[in-house]
């Protein structure tokens, strides 16, 4: 999972004009599950230049998978009442917002694999961090 090659190409998240969802996205699979991130691509070295925005997961069910979960930010960063930092993150940077996914059958590890990442890379977006981290005051080395 860790390795580039067991996950997606980047996707541009929406389509040139930013209103409406990417063409690209309906080639993400219907009938998996798995873990996705979503990436600010920066417009100046754009081949370089990703920033791990927000990290998420789409159990495999009869009633969600991997596109369907994705499509779902759409909507919600347009609810007065949606996640505020998927709101904003809609807001400020929908122009540069792309994604990568990795496909995923078994729900369990799912979970743990989005809690892993997230965990380790305390992305700004994500509201909810799993395990509990605790973090101690700087202290001077020397």
């Amino acid at each position: 999972m860790l390795k580039e090659e067991h996950w997606s190409r980047l996707i541009k998240y929406l389509d040139k004009d930013n209103n409406d969802i990417s063409p690209e996205i309906n080639s993400i699979p219907d009938n998996k599950g798995g873990v996705y991130i979503f990436f600010i691509v920066g417009p100046t070295l754009p081949f370089i230049e990703r920033y791990i925005a927000y990290i998420g997961r789409a159990q495999s069910t009869p009633y969600q998978n991997i596109r369907k979960r994705v499509k779902e930010y759409l909507r919600e960063s347009n609810k007065v009442n949606g996640r505020h930092k998927i709101v904003e993150l809609f807001k400020h940077w929908k122009d540069y917002l792309y994604l990568m996914y990795f496909e995923c059958e078994d729900n369990e590890r799912i979970v743990q694999l989005e809690g892993y990442l997230i965990h380790s890379i305390l992305p700004p977006f994500n509201d909810d961090i799993p395990y509990k981290i605790e973090i101690k005051t700087p202290q001077k080395a020397f």
